[in-house]
């Protein structure tokens, strides 16, 4: 299952504890991966330093620091420079992590994200895809609603598997 999500989405901020939670309780054969979507060039710096993040091993330690950043403290984070400076000190140097964000790999892992997205047309995040076939992003629904629908879509691909 992927979850589709912006640092610079307010929604997904506060989505994420739940998400957190519900991820802990995830059968061991379910994978779950993050795939932040780059919408516009501030999302698409965010996005990169996800991957950044990934690359050094310091996105855990960040994760949340990141989303409080932006929409707790207000943070502009939308240039480079100022990706770097939020990240120095915080598991990393500001010249190793400028180095990670310059990365191939991590314009790869963007790449890859951006394809993804448009294959199971990702108009809105966040937005959940559950084994490949199913989307999850009716904004009518609650933030749990979406858990429990995703949970049922979990549990019926499962036992699709097993017949």
């Amino acid at each position: 299952m992927v979850e589709f999500f912006s640092y610079g989405c307010v929604h997904c901020k506060n989505f994420d504890p739940q998400i957190e939670r519900w991820t802990e309780g995830l059968p061991e054969d379910v994978r779950f991966k993050r795939a932040p979507v780059a919408f516009s060039a501030s999302w698409g710096l965010l996005a990169k330093a996800y991957h950044a993040a990934e690359r050094l091993d310091i996105l855990e330690a960040n994760h949340q620091r990141l989303f409080s950043a932006l929409h707790d403290a207000g943070l502009a984070l939308n240039t480079e420079d100022a990706v770097v400076q939020f990240f120095d000190g915080h598991g990393t140097d500001g010249r190793s992590f400028r180095r990670a964000l310059r990365d191939p790999a991590v314009e790869e892992a963007l790449a890859e994200d951006g394809a993804l997205a448009r294959r199971y047309g990702i108009r809105a995040v966040p937005t959940i895809v559950v084994d490949g076939r199913y989307r999850i992003d009716d904004p009518s629904l609650s933030r749990q609603q979406i858990l429990q629908v995703a949970d049922a879509l979990i549990a019926q691909a499962r036992e699709a598997r097993t017949l």
